[in-house]
This record gives structure tokens, sequence and C-alpha cells, in this order.
């Protein structure tokens, strides 16, 4: 194991380099397709080349387990 507050070890070093990403406009099925087919958790929301945001596995998993937390925005 690394210690992580020590590693000279840089990001460079160890980050996905294949990046998977989505748009707006896709759906929830396309996610969820992109995170089983290349075993990730997360994905860069693009929109004209500006990242809007991530998508996570957790997000989709909350969806459909019927959170209601997409109608309680806190971000005032």
């Amino acid at each position: 194991m690394i210690d992580i507050k020590n590693s000279p070890v840089k990001v460079s070093e160890v980050m996905t380099k294949q990046l998977y990403v989505l748009q707006p406009s896709d759906t929830i099925v396309i996610a969820e397709k992109l995170f089983n087919k290349h075993k990730i958790r997360h994905l860069p929301v693009v929109k004209s080349g500006k990242m809007l945001g991530i998508l996570s596995d957790t997000d989709i998993k909350r969806i459909s387990f019927g959170d209601d937390y997409m109608y309680n925005d806190n971000d005032d």
C-alpha cells in the first residue's frame, strides 16, 4: 500500500487516460451502458467542449430507488 501523504506519484501516472463522456441530451440508458461496458463509475458531462458536471453510478442508483434528492435543491 502507498502512503498517499508522502507519495511522489503524480496524478498523471495513475489517472484513466481513455475518457468516455456524456452530453446533456444523452439518456440514463446510454450512461448505464457505458458504466457497465467499461467498468467505470463516473462520466463527465460535456457540452461544446466544456465540462458541465459528472454523472456517477450512485446518481443513477438514487434515481432507480426513487430518492427525491432531485427535488431538494439546497444550493442557495
